[in-house]
């Protein structure tokens, strides 16, 4: 999500006497897969290679590899939208692959 979309949720739930309650931004879903994917097309790197969780786990720690990195965290802006909230900005996988500075 970008961070402009972010602001805007702020902005309108601390301005609209409606609001109450927790809210989440969200602009469609991107797996980690599809995000190393378009990182990978935009750096020129050729195409994205899986790693198994055990390759992972020692390139980076057991808990990262398998907890962070294997979690799923879907969520909805159901709430936010029903403020009339929608997200401005393109997903972040076109963010990546057409607006991503790259040095």
């Amino acid at each position: 999500m970008h961070i402009d979309d972010v602001a805007a949720l702020y902005a309108r739930v601390l301005t609209d006497p409606a609001a109450h309650g927790f809210y989440f931004v969200e602009g469609g879903e991107a797996s980690l897969g599809e995000i190393g994917a378009a990182i990978a097309d935009r750096l020129g790197l050729g195409p994205a290679q899986p790693w198994s969780p055990d390759q992972a786990a020692l390139a980076w720690g057991e808990g990262f590899a398998r907890f962070a990195l294997g979690s799923n965290s879907r969520v909805r802006a159901t709430r936010a939208r029903q403020l009339g909230w929608l997200p401005g900005q393109v997903s972040i996988e076109a963010w990546i692959r057409d607006e991503m500075k790259v040095n």
